[in-house]
């Protein structure tokens, strides 16, 4: 795909813009989900690896370069339209002004989630969606947890009805992409995940996850551990320690926890704090949904985003994400 011809393409389509209806139409279509620039990005993971950097920096590019001209557009249009209000009023501009509301800015949550999702983003993964509402095939059988399997004693859920739960984790979204596409590819879901957890300062029933999944042949436990130093890096400091340990998940075979510790976190400075869970994805999930195991391999990992959150900004009670207390988020 040729980005300077779609960028100067842009260009011109947003000079000729005459109101802010038709500027978020335009945004819509050249940013969103089904814009050439998403197209670009699915395309990445097909590249030879000697291209996938210049040319996911050549469409990051593009798309900061976009933003600012839509932004720059957006105040030109917003003055003249108020200008023209301003002309169509009787207004005694002597009178003392209202004192302004303060901004508002994101939740530490959100900040949070869209540091890990660009993080992905920029190398390379597809944001993809699916639904809180899942059913059990999707949510457990499929990611080999079967009905009896002792790993569903741990995600005790909100059931609606005896094969319809509110999704325990965000790898439901793996099966169904799975389903419906072949790889290669590079995927990532974000969103709220439910379980019937005890509330306490590190457990709530509501949390946010995001999870990862690369699928393409040639993959081994070396591309996992490089894609999971990166990520540790981006969302800390490039001189964080990384630990993995043997650990359990039904979809990943071998399996990992993986640990920091920084100097930057103050007073947990010396200690081992888990962050993700990650491994090689299991062959028999791949092969349930067609996938030559020989031929594919996969890696995935999933971050739990209160966690990375309470460690970055120092909170200790994950209960104060969710309480609505202005003192608590004015400092973010």
């Amino acid at each position: 795909m040729d980005v300077e011809s779609l960028i100067e393409r842009f260009k011109r389509d947003v000079e000729v813009l005459k109101t802010l209806n038709e500027l978020e139409a335009l945004k819509s279509s050249a940013l969103g989900k089904k814009s050439k620039l998403a197209e670009a990005m699915s395309f990445l993971p097909t590249l030879p690896a000697e291209e996938k950097r210049s040319f996911g920096a050549k469409v990051n590019e593009a798309r900061r370069i976009m933003e600012e001209l839509l932004e720059s557009k957006k105040v030109e249009l917003s003055r003249k339209k108020s200008n023209e209000v301003v002309q169509n009023l009787e207004i005694d501009f002597n009178l003392p002004g209202r004192q302004a509301r303060p901004l508002g800015h994101f939740h530490p949550l959100v900040k949070t989630a869209r540091l890990i999702v660009e993080a992905l983003e920029s190398l390379g993964f597809v944001l993809v969606d699916s639904p809180e509402l899942e059913s059990d095939y999707y949510n457990f059988e499929a990611l080999n947890i079967e009905a009896g399997h002792p790993a569903r004693d741990s995600q005790d859920s909100f059931y609606l009805s005896a094969e319809h739960l509110l999704r325990t984790h965000t790898t439901a979204c793996d099966a169904r992409y799975l389903e419906k596409n072949k790889p290669p590819f590079a995927i990532a879901c974000h969103g709220r995940t439910f379980r019937r957890d005890a509330t306490d300062a590190t457990h709530f029933p509501m949390f946010h996850q995001v999870d990862a999944l690369y699928v393409d042949e040639g993959l081994n436990f070396g591309h996992l551990k490089s894609l999971v130093y990166e990520m540790c890096a981006r969302l800390f400091d490039k001189d964080v320690e990384v630990r993995f340990r043997p650990d359990y998940f039904p979809f990943t075979e071998p399996s990992c926890e993986v640990a920091i510790r920084s100097k930057k976190m103050g007073a947990a400075s010396n200690r081992w704090l888990e962050i993700l869970g990650s491994g090689m994805f299991h062959p028999n999930i791949l092969e349930r949904f067609g996938i030559d195991h020989e031929k594919y391999r996969g890696i995935a990992f999933g971050i739990g985003v209160e966690r990375i959150a309470m460690l970055k900004y120092g909170i200790k009670d994950i209960r104060q994400f969710f309480e609505g207390d202005y003192a608590f988020l004015e400092q973010f």
